[in-house]
């Protein structure tokens, strides 16, 4: 059981060293990334865990058939998560400039009553404009009705979350399948 484990532990932390890290890095979100890894990593545990346990039973060409269906519609379903995450991402984080490269900060959907008056007060203004006239980036929520940042953090976190979900998932059952039930060699034909 304890070998189990470390086994399924590595596979885990290797799959979140590469993506997990991958993706934080690509949506970099500098408010989000400790949510983004720790969310990924446990939840890619469980699935893990939890395609190992399906599979541990008798392996016929209906359950090999059934485990082809799946993982092809996994695979479908990570694409579309992906897509919905990235698009998410697109409107919902802006760039914002500062000494040493850019950072992306959560947007809201709406300003504040103080952000509205200073974006109308000076139009040419881009959202880190202002808030560098506010602050720095932990005025954000000066900006932005803090209603509509937590909603976009939400739906930030929630479609990575999908994207974990779906990647774990079709990775783990292949994993499982490719190192279980074939043999290591293959025959030639």
């Amino acid at each position: 059981m304890i070998t189990f484990l470390k086994y399924r532990i590595a596979v885990v932390t290797l799959f979140f060293t590469a993506f997990g890290g991958a993706m934080a890095k690509i949506f970099n979100v500098d408010e989000l990334t400790t949510r983004y890894l720790g969310f990924s990593f446990l939840i890619a545990l469980i699935i893990n865990l939890l395609v190992s346990f399906l599979l541990k039973g008798p392996w016929n060409t209906m359950i090999r058939k059934k485990a082809q269906l799946i993982s092809v519609v996994l695979t479908v379903f990570l694409i579309a998560a992906f897509v919905v995450h990235v698009g998410t991402y697109e409107g919902r984080v802006f760039r914002y400039r500062v000494f040493d490269g850019d950072t992306y900060l959560v947007k809201g959907d709406a300003y504040s009553w103080l952000g509205d008056s200073l974006h109308r007060a000076k139009p040419t203004f881009t959202s880190g404009d202002i808030l560098n006239y506010l602050g720095g980036p932990s005025q954000n929520s000066l900006l932005w009705e803090e209603t509509s940042l937590i909603r976009n953090r939400i739906l930030l976190v929630g479609t990575f979350i999908a994207v974990v979900i779906f990647f774990s998932s079709v990775a783990s059952l292949l994993l499982e399948v490719l190192t279980t039930r074939y043999n290591k060699k293959t025959k030639p034909r």
